[in-house]
């Protein structure tokens, strides 16, 4: 008597040779997500001339769409997020940490003591 799995009966089988999938990034928290999709907007946006994201399609080989998505925050894989970051010329963990340089908009006032 061979008993077989719930997990073996719902798992698909690949067919030989086909290449293995690539998993999605489904038990990210979307706040990292979106976090991840702002620091790519900002690093498109600050080179050139504000590149736009038709530009960065054009560059990666990626449909506009996928940019787009992944800028919002939205499902991406992992070899989405190194094909933008080598076309941006970055790291791929500077899109998972915030710019040490950021720049304060506060305005004081001087000291009057």
């Amino acid at each position: 008597m061979q008993t077989t799995s719930k997990q073996d009966k719902n798992s698909k089988k690949q067919p030989l040779g086909a290449p293995a999938r690539v998993p999605r990034a489904t038990n990210t928290p979307s706040y990292v997500m979106r976090f991840i999709g702002a620091n790519i907007r900002k690093h498109r946006e600050s080179k050139g001339d504000h590149m736009t994201t038709f530009e960065l399609a054009r560059l990666t080989g990626l449909n506009r769409m996928t940019i787009s998505r992944t800028e919002q925050g939205k499902r991406f894989k992992l070899e989405t997020l190194c094909t933008i970051a080598e076309a941006l010329d970055i790291s791929i963990f500077t899109l998972f940490f915030p710019p040490l340089y950021a720049k304060s908009t506060k305005k004081t006032a001087p000291d009057t003591k």
